[in-house]
């Protein structure tokens, strides 16, 4: 039933029936159960990206040259202008961590096989990284004045602008965060949005700095 393969001398050897896709499902199931956040995403990737070009083989015998297959396909994504080279990136993390966790997962339901086979395989190409765009002072000081965005809007935008937090960081700020008597904030946890799951930081680690005089009126 688990497509074991090593056999006993003289026994019958049973060939693997879980496939990819299969198997797939009960690795995202596991990290569903740890509480990660990205396995909505991961899923996403998967059945965009990743299943239909080897979801149908059995895991136990997917091979190296397979997953050259699978980088050959993804590359050919980008370059067809079907997705960026960043998208493709992030279903390369998901196969890579899926077979290193088929061959030394924490849970040893998961280990089928006894190698990687992403292993010295080279990744997708990567592409030019976009130039994130920034506000300019004034652009700033239009934007919170404009009296036709509303109020509720705009202290949001000053919040956000002031204490350099990603929006997960902000839904998960609350009022003991925030330290007046030395004008401090702590951000150390962030809000999934798909999830409502609060959590720590994208990077794991928190950050505690001074307030900018200008929105302490704000916050308090």
């Amino acid at each position: 039933e688990r497509g074991a393969i090593k056999v006993a001398d003289g026994a019958t050897m049973h060939r693997p029936t879980e496939t990819v896709a299969q198997w797939s499902e009960r690795w995202l199931a596991v990290r569903e159960e740890k509480g990660y956040t990205s396995v909505c995403d991961d899923r996403g990737r998967l059945s965009a990206h990743i299943l239909p070009v080897i979801g149908t083989l059995f895991v136990r015998e997917v091979t190296r040259a397979h997953i050259e297959d699978l980088v050959e396909a993804l590359d050919a994504k980008v370059r067809r202008g079907v997705c960026s080279w960043k998208t493709v990136w992030n279903a390369w993390g998901v196969v890579s961590k899926m077979f290193s966790d088929a061959c030394r997962a924490k849970q040893r339901s998961l280990r089928v096989r006894d190698d990687n086979p992403c292993a010295n395989v080279p990744a997708p190409d990567r592409g030019v990284h976009k130039i994130k765009a920034y506000l300019y002072p004034s652009e700033f000081l239009t934007l919170v004045q404009c009296q036709e965005v509303p109020l509720a809007w705009r202290r949001l935008f000053a919040v956000a602008v002031y204490l350099y937090a990603r929006s997960g960081e902000l839904r998960a700020l609350a009022v003991e965060d925030l330290d007046f008597a030395h004008n401090t904030v702590h951000i150390h946890r962030s809000e999934s949005q798909r999830r409502n799951i609060v959590k720590g930081t994208k990077t794991g680690v928190g950050r505690r700095f001074s307030l900018e005089p200008a929105v302490v009126p704000l916050l308090r």
